[in-house]
């Protein structure tokens, strides 16, 4: 209730933990520490391994679309020899073809692995 009357009276809180399991296990319910969580709009979080942490910090950051590159080389034949003056394998009548994709994917905007590693000392994530 603190929360939602202080906002009214014109008061800043600052809540810090050290992560969202050790605030369920303070607080004994899963849904109060996500209700109370819901009322703090602005959020840093700094690196860490608890995995409902990094949970949450994700959904709230969101997702982007980045695009994933892949390539493709194939060489093909007939009557290939390997030459020791060039120190490779000759052909004649030989075809070399390239491919290369690009793919759309919906991602993280800030991947699992940068808030267990990434994250160095004074770096965090905000989302204000």
């Amino acid at each position: 209730k603190f929360f939602s009357v202080c906002r009214e009276a014109d008061c800043i809180n600052v809540v810090a933990t050290q992560s969202f399991t050790s605030l369920v296990d303070s607080l004994g319910d899963k849904t109060v520490v996500e209700t109370i969580l819901q009322n703090l709009v602005n959020k840093i979080w700094l690196r860490s391994d608890d995995h409902d942490t990094i949970e949450a910090a994700q959904r709230a950051t969101g997702k982007e679309i980045k695009f994933r590159r892949s390539e493709s080389l194939t060489e093909s034949g007939k009557n290939s020899n390997y030459s020791w003056m060039f120190g490779r394998s000759v052909a004649r009548n030989s075809n070399l073809s390239k491919s290369v994709n690009y793919q759309a994917v919906e991602e993280h905007t800030f991947p699992y692995d940068l808030f267990r590693q990434g994250l160095r000392i004074m770096q965090g994530v905000a989302f204000l």
